[in-house]
Formats: structure tokens, sequence, C-alpha cells
């Protein structure tokens, strides 16, 4: 009789702890989902406008290396050509540099079209720069450099920009 007296307050206790503790589990666990999922919102909120800032300014610095843009913004007519090819790749590794942290927030493939562009718009300018007389002047290495450019289908430049471009519109 104690046995059976024993296991009436028993199995009703335990029925009920397990039903508690399953509610209970359930609930926490809602509860984990709800500030992980509010985590993830404020994430989103504070790091979109920093990637949008990136955006902005790798564009930015494509526009500016883009060879019209910058044979136009740098150009002096006292320059020599070495002289003037120094200052161009100087501004667009001095530019580059500054922007390196916006690595962190567009996509792998958005920087690595814009460090082509970087790359390919220096090797225009040593190319131009190649085929001068020693003696050449600022304005010859920029004719060169626009006969250059002019042979390719889509400069690498746009070619990033249009990249870049494609993946804002991802996030909107």
């Amino acid at each position: 009789m104690t046995i059976y007296t024993l296991l009436m307050i028993i199995v009703p206790a335990l029925i009920v702890f397990f039903t508690a503790f399953y509610f209970f589990k359930i609930y926490t666990d809602l509860e984990q989902k709800k500030i992980a999922i509010d985590l993830q919102q404020h994430a989103k909120a504070t790091v979109l406008p920093l990637r949008l800032q990136a955006y902005e300014r790798m564009t930015l610095f494509l526009e500016r290396i883009q060879p019209e843009n910058l044979l136009l913004r740098l150009n002096n007519p006292s320059y020599t050509a070495e002289q003037f090819k120094n200052v161009l790749i100087t501004s667009i590794r001095s530019e580059f540099e500054h922007n390196l942290s916006q690595q962190l927030y567009i996509s792998g493939k958005g920087w690595a079209l814009t460090k082509t562009a970087k790359e390919e718009v220096i090797k225009v300018i040593n190319l131009a720069f190649g085929k001068l007389q020693p003696n050449a002047s600022a304005a010859e290495l920029a004719n060169n450099i626009f006969e250059i450019v002019v042979t390719y289908d889509e400069f690498p430049t746009l070619t990033a920009l249009n990249a870049l471009k494609q993946e804002i519109r991802v996030l909107f």
C-alpha cells in the first residue's frame, strides 16, 4: 500500500515537472531566437550604412582613376612625361591605399574587380610611357594613354563600376 501511495504522489509530480520543463524549454528557445533576430537586425542596421559608404567610396575611387578623369584632374603642362607618369601612379596608389579598409564591406568579387581596374590603369600608363621618347611632354603621355584606352571594348574601371552598382541593387 505504501508503494501505491508513493506512486500516486510521485507519478503526478513527475508529469507536472516534465510538462513544466517542456514548456520552459520551448519558452527559452523562443526567447533565444527572438534575441538572435533582434541582434541580427541591429547588426544590419549598423552595417548597412557602412556598406553603402564603402560602395560610395569605391565608386568615387573608380570614377577618379578613369583615365580621362585622372588626366584632366592631374594635368600640368609643365610636367615632363616621366613626372606626369609618376604623379598619375602615385595618385592612384595613394587613393587606393586610403580606401583599403573598404574591402571589409564590399564583396570579394567587387574588391577583386576594383584591384584589377587599378592595376590596369597603372599598366596603361606604363605602356603609354614606354612608347615615348625620353624628353616627351605630359601632353604626349596623355595622348598615348587615350590611344590605348580606346582599344578596350569596356575599360576595367567601367566593368568594376557596373559590378558594384549591380551589387548595390541586390541590397535594395
